[in-house]
């Protein structure tokens, strides 16, 4: 039996950093993207991990456990949303107390999607793979990406239907980079004038404008690591290295990430109008099958970035065997996976180490997401990954579908019953998401 959440108007989003947080020179973004909500009708509830970065995460993994933790028991929180992904949510997986997180929703894509599909495997709570949260700052928002409230305020028993998209992103307009800024951690960290073995003092000192997600706070760091603020600071909270310069080259380092925000990002006087939108969508959208022809499927939904997702395979938060004898007996898995940077081999491999971990067991289909990589390898291309895939597992596989690092994507439901009508003729798919 799969438990919903059910996203209640008023609700609280709860927004932290279990992987990336944001570094100083976005913050306004991150703020726009938290009055977005608020002017929906939700309260919003922003962790301290979510105002810091330093060496590929928001916080060391105990600390970002911690607050992911309360906001997952915390009653009045509804959602959590991240404002984005990462590199090294992995690490704070063993310190999550399953057992005791609410009936609410977890929402998020790339690196986030590990922690989705492990809380769903564990729990029998159902996970929204889709947006991030900085992906809504904008006034305008398109009809696929949209879904993610329609997705997450249906009740139990209920259905919603999504269509894929009709224009897809191929690229961001990474302005910081264009402009030729040094886009390197390690220029970051120079510029803010630290090296192995110092301590220094650094400040982030951020005006709130009248919102209530953002305070100034100034705390000693020693070596470049984190801390907790002493007893000068009441709410006692955490503190990353940053300077003016550093603030400028790390938003550089930033836009090197896959889920990156657009051109207007990376300029935060210059506001996003109503004309405006956060993705630039310029290309047609056209799904594809291996088989050349029309394709049904039906089955529970379970998926996430393989990059990362890959890594839960022998762990105990990877059992996805225990997952279906215990919430879902007898029913098919209909997996949708997404390829954020990996090779074709790399890509292979991993889904070989899948199939022998037994994840593809009563398999009823395939569903890859667009990607920004699958480089071929000595002419192995994606689509040989596929068509093997299939071949071996005797099961449709579509690819190029709304999912993962080229937006925009579905909202697509971990154990949720799905059923998906696929045209070859048009290239085009619906998605009807059952809860029950």
């Amino acid at each position: 039996m799969i438990r919903y959440p059910l996203l209640e108007p008023g609700a609280t989003i709860g927004v932290t950093a279990p992987s990336s947080g944001v570094s100083p020179d976005m913050h306004e973004l991150l703020k726009q993207a938290m009055r977005r909500m608020e002017n929906q009708g939700f309260a919003v509830s922003g962790g301290d991990t979510i105002w810091t970065q330093y060496k590929a995460k928001s916080a060391p993994a105990r600390l970002r456990a911690e607050e992911l933790n309360r906001m997952l028991q915390e009653e009045r929180i509804g959602l959590v949303l991240p404002p984005w992904g990462g590199e090294l949510l992995v690490e704070v997986l063993e310190y999550i107390d399953y057992e005791r997180i609410g009936e609410k929703w977890l929402l998020g894509y790339s690196d986030i999607s590990l922690l989705l599909l492990a809380v769903t495997l564990k729990t029998g709570i159902a996970t929204a793979h889709g947006t991030n949260l900085l992906d809504l700052r904008s006034e305008i928002v398109d009809e696929t990406t949209a879904k993610w409230h329609e997705a997450l305020t249906t009740p139990a028993g209920g259905s919603f239907e999504q269509r894929s998209s009709e224009l897809y992103q191929i690229e961001w307009k990474a302005a910081a980079e264009e402009a030729g800024a040094d886009t390197s951690e390690e220029s970051a960290l120079r510029l803010a004038g630290a090296s192995d073995g110092d301590a220094f003092e650094a400040a982030r000192s951020a005006t709130s404008g009248g919102d209530s997600f953002h305070r100034t706070e100034t705390v000693a760091i020693q070596d470049g690591t984190f801390g907790r603020l002493g007893s000068e600071a009441a709410d006692g909270g955490l503190f990353r290295v940053s300077g003016p310069e550093a603030s400028r080259n790390e938003g550089a380092f930033e836009s090197a990430r896959a889920d990156a925000p657009n051109e207007s990002s990376f300029n935060p006087t210059v506001p996003e109008t109503s004309a405006g939108s956060v993705f630039n969508l310029t290309e047609p959208t056209v799904w594809r099958s291996v088989s050349g022809s029309d394709v049904g499927l039906k089955g529970r939904l379970l998926g996430g970035c393989i990059d990362v997702i890959r890594h839960l395979v022998g762990t105990p938060y990877g059992d996805v065997r225990a997952f279906r004898e215990r919430h879902i007996p007898g029913e098919p898995v209909l997996w949708y996976l997404e390829n954020c940077e990996l090779n074709t081999a790399d890509l292979r491999r991993s889904l070989v180490q899948m199939k022998l971990a037994g994840w593809f067991e009563n398999c009823s289909g395939l569903m890859f997401g667009r990607s920004p990589a699958n480089t071929p390898v000595d002419g192995y291309t994606a689509e040989d990954v596929y068509r093997d895939m299939s071949e071996e597992l005797g099961v449709p596989v579509l690819y190029d579908i709304d999912c993962g690092h080229m937006p925009p994507q579905l909202t697509l439901i971990n154990g949720a019953m799905a059923q998906v009508e696929f045209s070859e003729e048009k290239g085009r798919a619906s998605v009807l998401q059952i809860f029950k």
